[in-house]
């Protein structure tokens, strides 16, 4: 897997899924950049297991990573 994120997600007991709304493009294109801090000047709050949680979407999700099946 080249994903730069791909070993901290396979290794997460946790992750979250902030759910954008359709005016909020421009954070979905921040977060598929490679590089940088994806979350500067974001507002979150933290969830469980220090998960950043974005203000102001269409929701959010707490999830754990209980399995991992081979993919692509």
């Amino acid at each position: 897997m080249t994903a730069v994120s791909f070993e901290i997600f396979e290794r997460a007991s946790h992750f979250a899924v902030n759910v954008l709304a359709e005016d909020q493009i421009h954070i979905s294109e921040r977060f598929a950049n490679s590089g940088g801090d994806k979350f500067a000047g974001l507002k979150a709050c933290e969830g469980l297991a220090g998960m950043p949680l974005l203000d102001g979407v269409a929701a959010s999700f707490i999830c754990r990573n209980t399995f991992c099946y081979p993919g692509g």
